[in-house]
């Protein structure tokens, strides 16, 4: 909007060789017709005041928007609040826009009913002018929507959803989407655990997946045996009266006397 006013406003209302009206015509055998005129939208052949006061309008306008989205943009949307920025960015914007179409309306009625040439152009001047009122009212609805759902989710978490339970004041499908997000996330870290994990595997060397050997189980300790260089003698016996044999370490004398 505000190029087309600029764009409209240097090449067809400022500074331009018109045809005079007839009340403008100077009286006498030399009469001028063609007239040199700073400003059609002003009504008169002096002055141009308000043609560049329309010049300030659009470049004030311009300025801002392209002040507040290069500033949303370097600061990341105003850490997380650039809505209210904008919101308060169309509601001056509307309220600017009101202010000059008022003030130009009155200017440009005057001189479209004085029968000022290029009336046209000064129409497309003021319907400009008005249309971008409307617009700047329905961006700042759009935005204060966003705003509303930002302070939902944040500026008024403590009254609504910190410290409350379910059945006093909780809100359930929240916190249900919460859990939820919290899942899906605790998912997404074991599986790229898992995708690690097997990358690391796959570039390992070989002997470094290969298992640990296992143990030798330990063998039972052995009993020593000692040996001896001397033959092996059989027991001492005893002859027993009556042709018996004593038992070795029987008490002597019990039946007969040895032999």
């Amino acid at each position: 909007m505000s190029t087309a006013i600029i764009v409209i406003n240097a090449t067809r209302l400022s500074q331009v060789n018109v045809q005079a009206p007839t009340y403008l015509l100077y009286p006498g055998p030399n009469n001028i017709t063609i007239v040199t005129v700073s400003c059609m939208i002003q009504g008169d052949r002096g002055g141009s005041n308000i043609c560049h006061y329309v010049f300030v309008v659009c470049a004030v306008a311009m300025g801002a928007y392209i002040g507040t989205a290069t500033l949303l943009c370097l600061t990341c949307n105003l850490c997380g609040v650039g809505a209210i920025l904008e919101l308060v960015l169309h509601l001056a914007q509307t309220g600017w826009w009101a202010a000059a179409s008022i003030t130009l309306s009155t200017y440009i009625h005057k001189t479209n009913d004085r029968g000022w040439p290029r009336e046209g152009d000064r129409n497309a001047v003021l319907a400009f002018s008005w249309t971008s009122v409307p617009v700047a009212f329905v961006m700042a609805i759009f935005t204060s929507i966003e705003v509303a759902q930002w302070c939902r989710d944040y500026c008024f978490c403590c009254c609504f959803y910190r410290g409350l339970s379910q059945p006093h004041g909780g809100d359930p499908e929240r916190q249900a989407g919460q859990q939820a997000n919290v899942a899906e996330v605790r998912r997404k870290a074991e599986a790229d655990t898992l995708a690690a994990a097997a990358a690391a595997a796959a570039a390992a060397p070989d002997f470094l997946l290969e298992p640990d050997p296992v143990p030798a189980k330990p063998m039972a300790p052995v009993a020593e045996v000692q040996l001896s260089a001397e033959p092996m003698r059989p027991p001492t016996q005893q002859v027993v009266a009556g042709g018996g044999r004593e038992a070795p370490g029987a008490a002597p004398g019990l039946k007969g006397a040895a032999v």
